[in-house]
């Protein structure tokens, strides 16, 4: 038991040190907090569809389907982006050994795109690859979990309420994407997900689901 909590310590003080800090939370409440941040994310192998809307920061804007399927050890999916005629755009696969792209239409051939395409799936739809480090509430009272991740940045979850999530992800402390997750989750997915990345190529996206399997 020592020596896990020296592990947690040890996480928080290099994940979050730049974070505002959590008050923490009593039992009964801390362990209903921490299974609500679990339940965000599915189990299992799944299959999802989402209609997709991009704005990129210079103005540029359009719409696409974009399909991801992951296997049961919920570190590993395939993306696939489709035109709404149905021409597949993109392809690659993500596993903790790194990015595989199958197919990239220019533009989306350019150096770092699938990477950044597939961290911010990472960021919706799977749970973190490395230990809750820290659950608590904000000075806005809010119940917040944060996970130290695998690469090092730390994911948090803030739960407004049960039908509105906030996702953000740091890197260094600094905040480098935040999502909203909207409505009443069906089979752990919530209807509409909108994303903000931030820094020199900043773009937001909105998603609305379409099917899941």
């Amino acid at each position: 038991m020592r020596r896990h909590a020296v592990v947690l310590a040890v996480g928080l003080a290099l994940g979050c040190g730049g974070l505002p800090s959590l008050r923490p939370l009593p039992e009964p409440r801390r362990s209903q907090v921490s299974q609500r941040c679990r339940n965000l994310f599915p189990e299992g192998s799944w299959q999802v569809t989402h209609l997709v809307h991009f704005h990129l920061k210079r103005g540029t804007s359009g719409s696409f389907l974009g399909a991801v399927a992951a296997d049961d050890s919920g570190s590993e999916f395939q993306a696939v982006m489709l035109s709404p005629e149905g021409f597949t755009l993109f392809d690659a696969t993500y596993s903790p050994t790194g990015v595989e792209v199958h197919r990239a239409v220019p533009p989306l051939d350019a150096t770092g795109f699938g990477r950044i395409m597939l961290d911010d799936i990472r960021l919706l739809l799977l749970a973190p690859d490395g230990p809750l480090v820290e659950i608590g509430q904000s000075e806005s009272q809010e119940a917040t979990c944060r996970w130290q991740r695998g690469d090092g940045r730390v994911v948090e979850a803030v739960l407004h309420s049960p039908g509105k999530t906030r996702l953000r992800l740091y890197a260094d402390g600094e905040l480098s994407r935040e999502a909203l997750l909207l409505g009443v989750a069906r089979q752990r997915f919530a209807p509409e997900m909108q994303l903000r990345a931030f820094g020199a190529v900043g773009y937001r996206l909105q998603l609305q689901l379409m099917a899941t399997e």
